[in-house]
């Protein structure tokens, strides 16, 4: 398994980032379906205080999967909540 952090980018202000042209193919979010998932690595040399998410949405008229509502949520493991 590749590294997770391979593909990220480290900004000048502490943030790690992917950028939206380039998104890596090991990634488990890199797929079609109804849930995404991925990990924040903790040992990455810094301590995160936000996370900022930009999500982008197409579908085809042919592939049409829901017409619910799309939702995002966040879960801490390392706090709990």
């Amino acid at each position: 398994k590749l590294n997770s952090l391979q593909g990220w980018t480290v900004s000048g202000f502490g943030g790690i980032f992917l950028p939206g042209n380039n998104i890596p193919e090991w990634g488990p979010y890199v797929d079609e379906g109804a849930s995404v998932f991925f990990e924040v690595p903790q040992n990455i040399g810094c301590n995160f205080k936000e996370l900022i998410v930009c999500i982008v949405y197409s579908s085809c008229l042919n592939n049409i999967v829901s017409h619910d509502t799309t939702s995002f949520s966040v879960i801490n493991n390392t706090k709990g909540t």
